[in-house]
């Protein structure tokens, strides 16, 4: 009340009262109720901006010790061995409510004093105090005037480098065999300084560094703090688009998920130790997948970033960004399966798209939305119509992208289950035997790796496939009794059907159409048991497959 009244009168105090006054409210944030803090600091906020003759330093300088007094408040709450906290009563998520209410209403007298909020955004970048100024309410002030349209471009900027500068800082900690020794007995961590360097963990604990930016989008997300949600998650997409322009970690995302238990995302590693880039990428994406997992509006703009890189990508293949969107999705299909469920619209699209990307990250993000191929058959005939479109076309890389989908979806499917749909795959797979010798070479191997994984009525589908487009290029087909024709061990002689040349070697050019010989090593990888003629084969050609590579090769020749 007496600051309201206070307020009413400034132009009859000079600037030292003034302070004088802010300073004494700025005392009674600690004595007064949560929900009275609010409004409290909303008078604080229209005292500075009001009063006659304050300068910038002044007002920032009161701005800086009411951010202290609220967080000492917040550190009430805050488990000094656990960077997250783990629950809350009801006077914490009271203080968090008032804290989200603040973070309103400094946006909004900030919007009426633009010249204040410049200096603001200003101290908060790397010219004044470091890294160590950067507490997660003040960050949270920060991102909050991101709303504002004159601001917004140099707060993300202000807190992009911040992030960046962070997280450099934290890899060189992890890189410091000095640092890590020291940090090792708290740890219990080995004395083996490569296995401590590639630890993420050092990068975090160390000083509590990352754990600002981490508990920022926790809080955000928890509610109360619904002004920063939207902001954080747009610093997030930056993060994720300049981090994609790092080369060395492009081998990332070729295996995003663990063979071994395909249903838990794993990051592969390909740095010894963890880059400042994979550092903020680690932020960016846990901001993102919480975001999207707690605020309908970071929903939709996070399907739209993906959709929109993925795009992007298709019309420039060397694009390393999708490597982080591929991290990105397949995050989300672990930790909220359900919500991406019901963006049946954006998944089509995605997965419509798919098919003009290189095959390395298209084939990633394929692995990305496995498990949700497997909750919704619907998608997986939508993926059909898609791949079968993909194999019309007359470039390579579609088409391995599709016959790539198309394995990969008839590896997926548990046995006994979806027949139909496998049969399905197993005829569309035989368009693959008139594609490029690449396309060709993709379909024998990838055979090879799935064979073991489908049940015996794809494997017997699959075995007739490739022995009919075998004897199809053979002067005449092999028979049953081919195995008793005798072998080189035994000294008797075996004579191995003729091929037909114009179908493996292109008479114009001289180019190998069909490598026969890597057909014939899938058949030797396969334990099959559905037809004599293949096993008869897989019996006589250990011994005849240097001459059938040769002959290729001499056939090649001739006809250069």
């Amino acid at each position: 009340m007496i600051i309201s009244t206070f307020r009413e009168l400034l132009q009859y105090f000079p600037p030292d009262v003034t302070m004088n006054v802010v300073d004494k409210a700025i005392v009674q944030v600690e004595s007064i109720p949560y929900k009275e803090v609010p409004k409290l600091g909303n008078n604080i906020l229209l005292l500075l901006t009001n009063a006659v003759g304050l300068k910038s330093d002044q007002q920032l300088a009161s701005i800086d010790r009411f951010i202290r007094m609220i967080e000492n408040l917040d550190a009430r709450y805050v488990d000094t061995e656990n960077t997250q906290m783990e629950g809350e009563d009801g006077d914490e998520q009271q203080l968090l409510d008032s804290q989200g209410a603040l973070i309103n209403h400094f946006c909004m007298v900030i919007s009426k004093d633009l010249p204040l909020g410049r200096a603001f955004v200003k101290a908060c970048g790397l010219e004044r105090g470091g890294a160590n100024n950067l507490s997660e309410f003040r960050l949270a002030l920060l991102l909050s005037l991101g709303r504002i349209k004159r601001l917004e471009a140099r707060v993300f900027e202000v807190v992009f480098a911040r992030i960046s500068f962070v997280c450099e800082i934290s890899s060189r900690t992890s890189e410091s065999p000095w640092i890590t020794r020291w940090w090792e007995p708290q740890a219990g961590v080995g004395n083996d300084y490569n296995t401590a360097a590639t630890n993420s963990d050092i990068a975090r604990r160390c000083l509590g560094r990352n754990a600002v930016f981490e508990r920022v989008a926790s809080k955000s997300n928890r509610g109360g703090w619904d002004a920063v949600v939207q902001s954080f998650s747009r610093v997030a997409m930056m993060i994720l688009d300049k981090s994609g322009s790092y080369m060395r970690s492009q081998g990332c995302f070729r295996d995003v998920r663990n063979p071994k238990d395909p249903n838990q995302a794993e990051e592969t590693r390909t740095l010894t130790a963890m880059d400042a880039n994979e550092i903020a990428s680690f932020i960016a994406i846990r901001t993102l997948v919480e975001g999207f997992e707690n605020n309908s509006i970071v929903r939709r703009d996070v399907l739209e970033f993906i959709r929109v890189h993925i795009i992007s990508t298709a019309g420039e293949p060397r694009n390393s960004g999708i490597m982080q969107i591929v991290r990105l999705l397949a995050a989300l299909v672990d930790k909220v399966p359900n919500l991406l469920l019901r963006e049946t619209n954006s998944l089509r699209e995605i997965l419509e798209t798919v098919c003009k990307l290189p095959p390395r990250p298209a084939y990633g993000l394929l692995q990305a939305l496995r498990p949700l191929l497997e909750l919704r058959p619907d998608l997986v005939d939508f993926c059909l119509i898609t791949f079968r479109k993909a194999l019309f076309q007359r470039d390579t890389e579609p088409r391995l992208v599709s016959l790539c989908g198309l394995l990969l979806l008839l590896g997926t499917f548990p046995s006994q289950t979806r027949e139909e749909q496998q049969m399905d795959i197993v005829n569309t797979l035989y368009r693959c035997f008139s594609c490029q010798q690449q396309v060709r070479i993709a379909l024998y191997t990838g055979v090879a790796q799935i064979y073991q994984q489908v049940d015996h009525s794809v494997k017997v589908a699959l075995s007739s496939l490739i022995l009919t487009h075998l004897n199809s290029m053979l002067l005449h087909p092999i028979s049953e009794d081919a195995s008793g024709t005798g072998t080189r061990e035994t000294g008797e002689e075996f004579v191995f059907p003729l091929l037909v040349e114009e179908k493996c070697i292109e008479r114009t050019t001289g180019e190998i159409i069909d490598p026969v010989n890597v057909l014939l090593q899938t058949f030797v990888k396969c334990e099959s048991k559905a037809s004599p003629q293949v096993i008869s084969m897989i019996n006589s050609f250990a011994a005849y497959e240097g001459e059938l590579e040769e002959f290729l090769q001499l056939s090649k020749g001739k006809q250069g």
